[in-house]
Formats: C-alpha cells, sequence, structure tokens
C-alpha cells in the first residue's frame, strides 16, 4: 500500500468518526507510531487534522460538544489544576482526555506518585511521575481515550491511600449530581472517595446539565472543581453557596 493511499485511510476515518489514536492507526496501516506521526504531521500541514496527544481529531470538528474536544481547552483546564499540586504527594489520575493533559504536564521536581487507570497517561507520566502504579483490569476504550476498570482495579487499591484524586466524569446536574455512565467507574470513584483526602473534578462546560446513568454522589460531596469560565450561572451560585472551590480558565472563584 502506497503512502498516499494510507493518507487516504487515515482521512476516512476522521471524517467518519472525527477522531482517532495513534495506537489504532498504527495497527490498522501495519506501522509504528514514528511513521504514524509523520502522516498525521502531512495532514496537520494540509488542515485536515489537529494532532492531540495520543492521536488526531479532524479540523473542521465544532469544537465544545462532548464527542468533538476542544484541546485549547484541555490544556488550560489542565494548567489549573495543577496549581493545585503539592511537591511530595501521592495522586490517582483518572480516565479521559483531560486527566491525560493533566498527566503530561506533571512537574518532575514535584516528585509526585501517581497511581492511575488510565493506559493514555503512562507514557507522560512515566517520565514524570516518581513513582507510578497503573491498576491492571479489563481494558476498554472510548473514542478518545483507554482505561482500565473492573474488580480486579479495585483490588489494586485495598490498603493505598491518596493525597489528591483529580478525575474527569461524564456528568455534572444540579439535580443529579455527579454521573457516569460505566458502572465499572462508578465502583471505582466511590472508592476512590473513600481513600482520598481531596477529590478534584476537572470538566469541560459542556459537561454540566450531563445525567449519566449512574449516580457517583451530589454534588456538594466534591470541594473543587476545575473548569471553563463560561458554566451556568446557577452553578456559580450553587458552588458559592456550599463553599465549593470553583477555579476557572481565567479566574479564580
Amino acid at each position: 500500500m502506497f503512502v498516499g493511499q494510507k493518507l487516504e485511510i487515515i482521512k476516512n476515518i476522521l471524517i467518519e468518526q472525527k477522531s482517532v489514536t495513534t495506537s489504532a492507526l498504527c495497527g490498522l496501516l501495519d506501522v509504528s507510531d514514528v511513521t504514524v506521526r509523520k502522516y498525521l504531521d502531512t495532514l496537520e500541514k494540509e488542515g485536515f487534522l489537529i494532532k492531540v496527544h495520543g492521536g488526531a481529531m479532524i479540523a473542521n470538528t465544532k469544537v465544545g460538544t462532548n464527542s468533538e474536544p476542544n484541546y485549547d481547552s484541555h490544556k488550560q483546564i489542565a494548567s489549573l489544576s495543577i496549581t493545585l499540586l503539592k511537591e511530595n504527594e501521592t495522586i490517582f489520575i483518572g480516565d479521559g482526555l483531560l486527566c491525560t493533559e493533566f498527566a503530561r504536564q506533571l512537574p518532575i521536581e514535584y516528585n509526585i506518585s501517581v497511581i492511575t487507570n488510565n493506559i493514555d497517561a503512562v507514557s507522560p507520566l512515566s517520565y514524570s511521575a516518581t513513582n507510578l502504579f497503573l491498576l491492571g483490569g479489563e481494558i476498554q476504550r472510548t473514542e478518545n481515550n483507554i482505561f482500565s476498570v473492573g474488580p480486579t482495579v479495585i483490588e489494586l487499591l485495598k490498603e493505598k491511600y491518596i493525597s489528591k484524586a483529580f478525575i474527569s466524569p461524564f456528568g455534572i446536574c444540579l439535580d443529579a449530581g455527579i454521573t457516569t455512565n460505566d458502572i465499572f467507574l462508578l465502583e471505582l470513584i466511590r472508592h476512590i472517595m473513600k481513600i482520598s483526602r481531596e477529590i478534584i473534578i476537572m470538566t469541560k462546560e459542556s459537561t454540566f446539565n450531563n445525567i449519566g446513568m449512574y449516580h457517583i454522589a451530589p454534588i456538594e460531596n466534591f470541594r473543587t472543581f476545575v473548569t471553563n469560565s463560561n458554566i451556568p450561572d446557577n452553578y456559580r451560585e450553587f458552588f458559592f453557596t456550599h463553599n465549593i472551590k470553583l477555579l476557572t480558565s481565567f479566574e479564580e472563584q
């Protein structure tokens, strides 16, 4: 298969799926990740796609929807979340693009120990984390992330203690609280809540008013949220009334 044909395959995948991971393209095209990145460089120069950590997204997608990430927003939220870290902490990093970007920005000089089920985060963390513990289990893939779930993950967390946990849920709703669509993630996050001193919710503004299938906990059970600046006013009022810390991309509440 010629290079031009492989580039057309990548284009067709992005037209259909909007985004794709580097690992998926390696398997499909039977080439190395270095070669895939060269293909993505070519298509990015053409203006067809935007490279993101672990893959690429089509360049003409609308930003701000649940399935098509605004990567600049991810970087801003992750950068703000990094400011909540202290040196020598043990933290948990959850699944999702926001958590993966947070892992990419983790400062090596902070001497942070990390526990995670986010497989996409392992590569950057292997350089920046002082100690890294990947929770094994059933591998689950979404459009934008690969992570482990299941009873084994919970078992591996026994006798662990975490100072801070950084998670990114599916939905945040004043009535339904914090929600997810995965029953295994429900069990994981509830367990993380038991063994963590503090939970930090990292989320996009589009997550507000979403409702997943499984209820994790009421909003007021979480004391720190990091998000975009354009969140609904009724949530700002709720956070203020319940003394919940809110950090946004451009200001601190």
